[in-house]
């Protein structure tokens, strides 16, 4: 099976399990994630676009945990952008959805938060996803002459900081997912 690593611990790459994982491990990762495949004026992050999405969820706490991991698939396929999955054959759409659903379920695990998420849930954080994605897609993209038409969702008024690092967007994160986690009662389950 092929395996990816983990700060010091592999993953095996579609499991359902991620012995060793931190949150720290999946914090890290996502931070040095660039979202739209790096083409943006200023560098953004996974983790801070995961963190974005959780405050625009804040009405609900559940919901802004579920947004702030929405993505933390994300830590072992990469942010694979929108037009390369519609690029995709659908066996290799397929293959990838069950590659991150597996990842999901491991990771989720290691987070203490249950997968999958509930369909409530799942549409809140899909339209704040939106929503960050919009904003983002403003502050931070060069002008572009064609219309995004796969989002209907419009930018928030709260805009995009382009001035944080990658170590700050781990922190904030790692900040974020306690505050939640403390919230609601969760403890991240810890591997050995």
């Amino acid at each position: 099976m092929t395996w990816m690593q983990y700060a010091g611990v592999p993953y095996e790459i579609g499991s359902n399990v991620a012995r060793g994982v931190t949150v720290k491990d999946i914090a890290h990762s996502l931070a040095r994630i660039n979202r739209f495949t790096g083409h943006t004026r200023h560098f953004i992050s996974v983790a801070r676009h995961s963190v974005f999405v959780s405050t625009l969820l804040d009405f609900r706490p559940q919901a802004a945990m579920y947004g702030l991991i929405h993505d933390v698939h994300e830590s072992v396929t990469n942010d694979i952008s929108y037009p390369i999955k519609r690029a995709l054959s659908d066996a290799a759409r397929r293959e990838l959805e069950v590659i991150a659903d597996n990842a999901d379920t491991a990771l989720y695990e290691v987070l203490g938060v249950e997968w999958p998420m509930p369909p409530d849930i799942k549409l809140l954080v899909k339209e704040a996803d939106n929503v960050a994605t919009m904003t983002e897609k403003r502050d931070l993209m060069p002008d572009c002459p064609r219309k995004w038409d796969m989002l209907k969702e419009q930018p928030c008024h709260k805009g995009a900081d382009p001035t944080v690092t990658p170590r700050d967007d781990e922190g904030l994160f790692i900040a974020r997912y306690y505050e939640l986690a403390k919230h609601l009662g969760i403890m991240p389950k810890i591997w050995s």
